[in-house]
């Protein structure tokens, strides 16, 4: 258990059974990723957490001296632009390669690494403030992103697949409850923050993988 706070999660959002329902929507899925080991996936959030340099709304001076919930605070507002790019991948890479196409991946691309970069960088402060070892809750963050994606592959009858767009509302309900947290309970926040990362973790490397079978 990570020192000086509740367990870790372990596990993403768990399938719904939904009765034989058809996936929440059409398109390309997260099985285009096939499952990662641990150093894979360890490598993937390096690699988001560099890329999103490129897209964060903040300068590198304001994430260094930025509190916790102002983290957080930069990040909400850049959701919804991620939905966009994610349910306009998710709707439209299954049907042909173009070049606007292309544009929106590499933005979705970007947009999710931004949001990595934010929910590190806010998990960061809150282990120096709070005085717990950033390393477990790195763990945190590998394991949940490799569950995703093994969901992702998993043909358990009645079970909803986990989906593009499941991941930025799952993103996005649990910033809500890591920013809540940071005054009523902060000893909940990095493990809000670490299913934050993930699902938008999921989200690069599903960009990510789309772009290299386009290659």
């Amino acid at each position: 258990m990570p020192n000086g706070s509740h367990a870790p999660l372990r596990s993403a959002r768990r399938p719904v059974d939904h009765g034989g329902a058809a996936p929440e929507s059409a398109g390309v899925s997260l099985a285009l990723i096939s499952p990662r080991s641990g150093a894979e996936l360890s490598a993937a959030h390096r690699a988001a957490v560099a890329h999103g340099g490129h897209d964060t709304g903040a300068s590198a001076e304001l994430e260094r001296l930025a509190s916790t919930p102002q983290l957080l605070s930069y990040l909400i507002p850049r959701l919804p632009e991620i939905a966009i790019s994610t349910f306009a991948v998710q709707t439209l890479a299954g049907a042909g390669w173009d070049e606007r196409l292309a544009a929106t991946v590499e933005q979705l691309r970007t947009q999710s690494a931004g949001g990595v970069r934010l929910g590190q960088r806010a998990l960061e402060v809150h282990a120096r403030d709070t005085g717990y070892r950033l390393e477990s809750w790195t763990q945190v963050i590998v394991e949940t992103t490799g569950e995703v994606l093994e969901r992702a592959h998993d043909r358990t009858a009645h079970m909803q697949l986990p989906s593009p767009l499941e991941q930025i509302r799952s993103a996005s309900g649990a910033v809500a409850r890591a920013l809540g947290a940071c005054e009523r309970d902060r000893m909940a926040v990095p493990e809000h923050v670490c299913e934050t990362i993930a699902h938008l973790l999921v989200l690069f490397m599903f960009a990510g993988e789309l772009q290299r079978r386009e290659r």
